[in-house]
């Protein structure tokens, strides 16, 4: 795929009434990228990894702008008082590059101590069973290239052979679906509570079968918040 693709995330965010309140940001696979491998080659995996995310001066345009976009969607979410209390990313490095450019702009005006928010690596929402098999090596790099990974987090989903290379369209909804269900069981103890998941856009089908709900855009839903954060402003001005 050519670099200039801008396009390389969607904001397809599926909502439910209940707590916690769920985004799913489904990223493109835009470039080919350097997925930890279980080969004998793991640690060139490993140094590609690195080299790829420190060389920021050849970062391509197409990059430059989703993270420039994404950044914002963080900033703006912050100021229409949406709160963002978990950001979940499958084991992808352009999902987990999204995610942290999210994280940037969501906590932009804080001082440094005050920035919490880490990423979940989360190996139920693998794009494959070899990347099922692989995020806990995956997880590690990146702690390695300095990204601010929750190191205490782990993926919830078991099931899945250690020996097996494939996964059939019922084994993939079934990790999802129990994935999803376990991500609402865990953080359902609070209220207001939303939770950002970056995935890799091949996802996406699965993801809407299980979701009984329309899809909406994350944009529309922040501006949406934005709205009603000014409207109740304008309500206090005038008491």
């Amino acid at each position: 795929m050519l670099e200039t693709d801008f396009h390389c995330f969607t904001t397809s965010g599926y909502y439910r009434d209940c707590n916690p309140l769920l985004w799913f940001i489904m990223v493109k696979d835009v470039v080919p990228h350097c997925h930890p491998s279980v080969s004998e080659e793991k640690h060139t995996d490993r140094n590609s990894l690195l080299v790829a995310n420190q060389s920021s001066s050849s970062k391509p345009m197409w990059k430059a702008v989703a993270e420039a976009r994404m950044r914002f969607l963080g900033t703006t979410s912050r100021d229409a008082a949406i709160k963002v209390t978990d950001v979940i990313s499958a084991p992808d490095p352009q999902c987990v590059d999204m995610a942290a450019s999210f994280i940037k702009g969501h906590e932009s005006k804080l001082e440094e101590k005050d920035k919490v928010l880490e990423i979940k690596i989360d190996g139920g929402f693998s794009e494959s069973i070899d990347h099922y098999q692989t995020h806990e090596q995956f997880k590690t790099c990146f702690i390695e290239c300095g990204y601010r990974i929750d190191k205490t987090y782990e993926t919830f989903y078991k099931k899945c052979p250690k020996n097996s290379n494939t996964e059939t369209s019922a084994e993939l909804n079934d990790r999802l679906m129990e994935t999803v269900k376990s991500i609402r069981t865990k953080f359902a103890d609070s209220t207001n509570r939303t939770v950002a998941i970056f995935v890799n856009e091949t996802l996406q089908p699965a993801l809407q079968f299980l979701i009984t709900e329309p899809p909406t855009t994350v944009e529309i839903h922040v501006l949406k918040a934005m709205f009603s954060v000014h409207n109740q402003k304008d309500n206090e001005n005038d008491d």
